[in-house]
């Protein structure tokens, strides 16, 4: 991303749903998916939220 919040730690993962949720004019999403995992994160951390 060229914001900065590449990736799929904790952090990135919020800032990027609350962007879409901006944009989007909404505040709630029903599905969140992933395309793929992120070698340098773990698992644990992307899946806990």
């Amino acid at each position: 991303m060229q914001d900065g919040f590449s990736g799929l730690s904790k952090k990135s993962i919020l800032y990027q749903v609350d962007q879409s949720l901006k944009r989007l004019k909404t505040d709630y999403i029903d599905l969140y998916q992933l395309h793929g995992f992120d070698g340098q994160i773990p698992i644990e951390e992307t899946l806990a939220y």
